[in-house]
């Protein structure tokens, strides 16, 4: 039977049809067709969440075979729906992905979902203000992803809708494969738009069954590729330094390679290539090795241990429990001097960081972590408990530990429990290493000095650090017991109404 090319609108499907056809698949119990919608149980009603991805893969494959053997009258142009992840950031991103739907036949409507404060921004207002396009303002949420829960309601809607609609979703992250899987295995032609800068995530998608389509993430200055190069070294420690640009190649991660890091146990499916990487070149001794960018290490890996003809028979499989790094400053503007010498703002950050590390797992595996990265050390941030809450606290490690590593603290978490999920974050295959390090003090001198509770901006430590608790105390602020404490908590203080803030992370310390 002939396929149908990827993208290409498909023709119409009969409503009752595709509802007797999803009955006989999963085995419901009842499938009632009422005017507009489907009366099916439970919450995503022809499909239910409970079964194996595997199931519902096969009930989407086995509804568009049947589907294909009823001729139709097609439509001129059949309606996409494109759901746009906010947190994505990329504008461009979703004009391209808008664009390639249109080419490919689909009349588009477009919605973005993000924090309320979107708005004020005049670029993406003027695309609010576009034809077919709509913003969903999603109030920021301390408990969870407030755009993913509203993304998810919003896909569930559309696969129990009786329209005949493909969904669209433009996103960065990995986190609405389930969500996905279901909305195919209900009958819906389904397409997922990935930047380029985070092609990685698409393999996933891949794997799952869904198409995916990358979009060029197209900026106002130009990208020439990270010029940035991570590289562990045999102590477990590692550099940062300068290279020529990277471009990132066309095919996906060599197939032989990830196989053999699935069966030593270095790599889990749908994981992060960098870590198993850096902890499979440790192990067997083939450093210094290329870490970021993570694909570049993966070709490194492949001429040792797939292409060179002197490997030897076997590997060692991963045995003692590792935790890669690779730290990562907090984000800044692109300016083209800094795209120019950097490549990528990404590279910014991981030069910025340090460099990558490993550490093995032991008791006071935490402490050795948030030392490296800033957080701790016996003068002026010597309390754990407290590092531990500024590491939580900072927005990239947060994110992480909530939606990567469902390790967030709880309120009820004494700093013991902290520990233990930091420790468990840590040597978790769920996350690419970069944690953010300890927040900079700059913009805190600044505004110190500009109240008047510095003489200078460039004081010492000592006078910064008394001058943080006399402006804490003058504004009703929480008492802190180190350095980077205050530097966090007048850092919020300062930034009042960003509209991506979250709620504070806290426990009982």
């Amino acid at each position: 039977m002939a396929q149908r090319p990827v993208g290409e609108p498909r023709l119409p499907r009969l409503p009752l049809y595709a509802a007797l056809i999803c009955w006989w698949s999963c085995g419901l119990q009842s499938c009632v067709r009422r005017p507009g919608t489907l009366s099916v149980s439970p919450e995503w009603n022809m499909c239910s969440p409970s079964k194996p991805r595997s199931s519902r893969l096969a009930v989407a494959r086995a509804w568009h075979m049947r589907a294909a053997r009823v001729r139709v009258h097609s439509r001129a142009k059949a309606k996409a729906e494109l759901l746009v992840d906010g947190d994505q950031r990329g504008i461009e991103a979703a004009k391209e992905a808008i664009d390639q739907l249109q080419t490919s036949g689909w009349e588009a409507h477009t919605t973005v979902f993000a924090e309320p404060g979107r708005v004020a921004n005049k670029k993406w207002k003027a695309f609010f203000q576009e034809p077919d396009v709509s913003f969903v303002p999603v109030p920021r949420s301390a408990a969870g992803e407030a755009s993913d829960v509203a993304i998810e309601r919003k896909l569930r809607d559309l696969a129990q809708s009786m329209d005949d609609v493909c969904v669209a979703l433009l996103t960065a992250d990995t986190d609405f494969v389930d969500a996905l899987v279901n909305v195919t295995a209900c009958g819906k032609e389904v397409l997922v738009f990935i930047p380029q800068a985070t092609r990685w995530s698409a393999g996933t998608y891949r794997r799952a069954g869904v198409q995916v389509q990358l979009v060029r993430d197209q900026h106002k200055f130009d990208r020439p590729g990270p010029k940035v190069r991570a590289v562990l070294c045999e102590d477990g420690h590692g550099t940062v330094q300068f290279a020529g640009s990277w471009k990132h190649p066309d095919h996906e991660t060599s197939p032989e390679l990830l196989q053999l890091l699935q069966d030593l146990g270095y790599y889990d499916q749908g994981g992060y290539f960098a870590p198993s990487i850096a902890k499979f070149g440790f192990v067997n001794n083939l450093t210094p090795l290329t870490v970021f960018p993570a694909q570049c290490g993966c070709q490194e890996l492949h001429r040792y241990a797939i292409q060179s003809p002197g490997r030897p028979r076997s590997w060692k499989p991963y045995r003692t429990k590792l935790g890669f790094f690779l730290p990562v400053s907090s984000p800044r503007s692109a300016t083209r001097e800094k795209l120019r010498k950097y490549g990528s703002m990404l590279s910014n950050q991981v030069y910025n960081g340090g460099g990558p590390f490993l550490i093995k797992d032991s008791a006071d595996m935490v402490a050795r972590a948030l030392r490296k990265m800033g957080y701790l050390d016996d003068d002026f941030n010597a309390d754990l408990p407290e590092a531990m809450l500024v590491f939580a606290n900072m927005p990239q490690n947060k994110r992480r530990l909530r939606k990567e590593c469902c390790a967030q603290p709880a309120p009820t978490d004494t700093a013991s429990d902290v520990n233990r999920k930091l420790r468990g974050a840590f040597l978790s295959a769920a996350t690419d290493g970069k944690w953010r390090i300890a927040p900079k003090d700059a913009a805190v001198r600044r505004e110190l000095f500009k109240q008047g509770f510095l003489t200078e901006v460039a004081a010492p430590q000592v006078a910064v650090q008394k001058a943080m608790k006399a402006f804490s105390r003058s504004r009703h602020l929480q008492e802190m017991r180190s350095y980077n404490g205050y530097v966090f908590q007048i850092q919020r203080y300062m930034t009042p109404s960003d509209p991506s803030r979250t709620g504070m992370v806290e426990f009982r310390t």
